[in-house]
This record gives structure tokens, sequence and C-alpha cells, in this order.
């Protein structure tokens, strides 16, 4: 009897894990890969955001410079008028609007008193 290959008698070499490990492995890579770009480009729009907010900042300063005078006179005049007012009443409390004088600045720039309704009773204007 002559030895004789497998290919011979139709047989074919026992597969190896080898080629189904590689594809996995490649499959593996390119998903990493995949994920790293896509980290890359939310790290630079991150840095973008980033540099807006901080070219917008001088201009958010000066808005909230302006708007807070504004706004500390109209709480203050809303706690004055919820001493009378039940409308205002419910928005300060509504709000949690709370004010205290200043003791630096008591003696300046104070609020106009609030009329007296008991005072104003029977008086015509």
């Amino acid at each position: 009897m002559e030895p004789t290959s497998h290919a011979s008698h139709g047989h074919e070499t026992p597969a190896t894990p080898f080629l189904g490990l590689m594809a996995v492995l490649i499959s593996l890579l390119v998903a990493n890969v995949l994920q790293t770009l896509n980290l890359i480009g939310q790290r630079g729009e991150m840095l973008q955001a980033q540099k807006r907010q901080v070219a917008m900042l001088p201009e958010a300063r000066l808005l909230q410079s302006q708007i807070e005078p504004r706004l500390e006179l109209f709480s203050r005049d809303l706690v004055q008028m919820s001493a009378t007012n039940d409308t205002a009443r419910q928005l300060v409390n509504h709000f949690g609007i709370t004010w205290t004088p200043n003791p630096a600045a008591a003696g300046t720039n104070k609020p106009p008193a609030a009329p007296n309704p008991s005072n104003t009773k029977g008086r015509s204007p």
C-alpha cells in the first residue's frame, strides 16, 4: 500500500482557529479605531464650545452688570408692594424673594418709603 496524500482522497486539511481569531481581532481593532475617532471628534467639539464660552464671557459680565441693579430695584419694589398687594405677596412667596438692606449702603440710595395705607385713608390726592 502506498502512502497517499489527503488531498488525493478528497479530504481537506483541518481548519485552524487562526483565521477565526484573526477575524475577531481585526473587527475589535476596527471598532476601537472608530471609537477613538469619535472621541477625538467630541473632544474637538468640547474645545470649540469652551473657546466660544470664553469669548462670550466679557459680554455676559457686561450684561449681568447692567441687569443686576435693575433686578435689585424691581425686587425691592416688589417686596415693598407685597405689604399691601396680594398679587405682589404671592409673587414674593412663590419666588422666595427677600430683601435686607445693605448696611454699607444704608445711608445712600434708600428706596422711597412705601405709603402707609392707614395714613392715606380719608385724604384726597
